[in-house]
């Protein structure tokens, strides 16, 4: 995954438009890591990697902060940082980060963190950034509350439910083992069944949305980018496409049993008709 060097100038003007709230997400192996590569290619924009903040919106400040503690320590930093690639570092970083937003947070003194809260940390944080948030995929279950949240740009990408599963279960069996949600991921029927639900919390939302195929994103890019970066409020020449992969597409068709195939159509076919799978 491509490196970010987090920005630490102060030199903002205060008089300058304060950056739009963005979070990334979609059922996990949808895409949403490579999504968010892109968006942070975009010299004007910083999202965080899985940091889950936006889970404590509305929260009390020590209910907050309790939740990210709980999500983060001992993971991968939320922030690429360049040089940190070995497992200390790594860790060093994460809690660095932490620790500065925690920080920052506390001396904003609110009872209850809302989108302004968390706004004003990270710009503080990325100063130079237009756009900052977070990428999370699990965010997509939480779209009929984050709907409601108003300034929040939401970008939800989706992908062929038997290319989710296959990978869903690959990636349960080599290193899910130990998340709690790989009891109800790992195995085909009930994949399926979580890429229905994450669907169906998109299409009930999907005025709210920015809305990417993944399919049409590999195949594509300049077009699904044009896209977003009007979404976003950027010039879309910022984001770098080249090092996105079409063999990504249809994965299942080597690496899937037809009778698991058959499983998934059968729990999932009326959804994936309706977007256009089958």
């Amino acid at each position: 995954m491509g490196d970010r060097t987090t920005q630490g100038g102060m030199n903002r003007d205060p008089a300058e438009e304060v950056p739009r709230l963005v979070i990334v997400c979609g059922h996990p192996r949808s895409g949403t890591t490579l999504l968010t590569r892109l968006v942070n290619s975009h010299p004007d924009i910083t999202l965080t990697y899985e940091l889950r903040t936006f889970l404590g919106v509305g929260k009390p400040l020590r209910e907050h902060l309790q939740l990210l503690r709980e999500r983060n320590l001992g993971r991968l930093p939320p922030v690429r940082v360049r040089g940190a690639h070995r497992r200390w570092p790594s860790r060093v970083s994460s809690l660095v980060f932490l620790a500065r937003y925690a920080l920052c947070l506390t001396l904003l003194r609110r009872e209850v963190i809302d989108l302004g809260s968390m706004r004003h940390v990270l710009r503080g944080i990325f100063p130079s950034a237009k756009v900052v948030g977070d990428k999370y995929p699990q965010y997509v279950f939480r779209l009929d509350q984050l709907t409601s949240e108003p300034g929040l740009l939401i970008v939800v990408i989706y992908r062929d439910a038997r290319d989710v599963v296959r990978s869903t279960i690959e990636q349960a069996n080599r290193s899910w083992r130990r998340t709690s949600g790989r009891e109800r991921r790992s195995t085909t029927e009930s994949a399926a069944g979580s890429w229905v639900t994450a669907i169906e919390c998109m299409e009930r939302n999907r005025e709210h949305l920015h809305v990417i195929r993944y399919e049409t994103l590999v195949e594509d890019p300049g077009a699904c980018l044009d896209s977003l970066g009007a979404y976003l409020g950027v010039d879309p020449r910022g984001f770098r496409a080249g090092f996105v992969r079409q063999d990504r597409v249809g994965k299942h068709k080597k690496g899937m049993s037809e009778d698991d195939q058959a499983i998934v159509v059968r729990v999932a076919g009326e959804t994936m008709r309706r977007l256009g799978y089958l």
